[in-house]
């Protein structure tokens, strides 16, 4: 995990991690991005064929991020097959290409800023690395934070009994979404399912802001560093976030399209409500009960 953890609160450059923005500078960071965002639309209107296309992704994305993603490009204009299957339109591309452009000029990250595509059924991603987003590090001593339903939550952190007892995040392998939160002497980062609710911008979503009991788990980076089978990929930035799409009974999506609600009027690496938001690999830790579990750094409270 070499790169990924930064042992000091306050770099040698004098930045600190950043887990969350105030309003205002979201505010101007965003403009900057919707304005980088408009020139590469323009960008790609003027790009007549893929070879000019690929000529404007290469200097900023890299060879290999470039193929990956014109291999996934809905072209409206034709040139691909099984077009509706295509994961990423004319707006995912301006995104990739606007915030390239923004990171270098707004954020000072160096290009080509590599972005892995990922395919899991009906979720799709397009995910950067923590350096180039506006977070660039994660402290030793601090969380990753996500919230499961009380079923999920029972049989991966309290029934050992359970063949998913130890699964940190969705399906061994898969993503899920995760946020960054400054550690505290408090057992739980939230003290209230509505603090947890507002602090990771999960309001309004139905599968979370519900009558009933609210999951989060936390674990602490510091263990994380230690666990030699987890790689830097394993948690990333969200840069592009889809959904599949196709009729009833389908076994697979036949069209996609950006989920709703995300990164709706904020900048990449954050939520609407201002806080990080990664995206990490499911891992599984070998724990026999709760407390080898916590001894590795991995806790669970229910939240009323």
């Amino acid at each position: 995990m070499k790169g990924l953890f930064s042992s000091k609160r306050e770099k040698s450059d004098g930045k600190v991690p950043k887990y969350n923005l105030a309003e205002a500078e979201n505010q101007k960071l965003y403009q900057d991005f919707r304005e980088a965002i408009s020139a590469a639309e323009e960008k790609i209107q003027s790009a007549d064929t893929k070879e000019n296309l690929e000529n404007i992704l290469l200097p900023r994305v890299g060879e290999t991020s470039a193929k990956e993603l014109l291999s996934n490009y809905n072209n409206p204009d034709g040139g691909n097959a099984n077009t509706n299957n295509k994961l990423f339109g004319r707006s995912e591309l301006a995104k990739v290409i606007g915030y390239c452009d923004f990171a270098k000029d707004c954020l000072g990250r160096k290009l080509p800023i590599e972005v892995e595509v990922r395919k899991e059924q009906w979720k799709a991603y397009g995910l950067i690395k923590l350096q180039d987003s506006p977070i660039e590090s994660i402290l030793e001593e601090d969380l990753l934070v996500w919230v499961h339903d009380d079923e999920w939550a029972q049989n991966r952190f309290f029934n050992s009994s359970s063949k998913e007892f130890g699964l940190c995040g969705q399906r061994l392998g898969q993503s899920k979404f995760v946020s960054l939160w400054p550690s505290k002497k408090e057992s739980s980062p939230f003290q209230s399912k509505n603090q947890a609710l507002d602090g990771l911008g999960l309001r309004g979503y139905a599968a979370f802001d519900k009558p009933g009991k609210l999951f989060v788990v936390h674990v602490r980076t510091q263990s994380l560093a230690k666990q030699k089978s987890l790689n830097p990929s394993f948690l990333m930035v969200p840069l592009l976030y889809m959904e599949g799409h196709a009729e009833p009974d389908a076994q697979a999506p036949d069209r996609w399209t950006t989920a709703d609600n995300f990164q709706e009027g904020t900048i990449p690496g954050y939520t609407q409500g201002l806080q990080s938001e990664l995206v990490m690999k499911t891992f599984k830790l070998d724990a026999k009960n709760v407390q080898d579990l916590n001894s590795q750094g991995v806790f669970c409270t229910q939240l009323e």
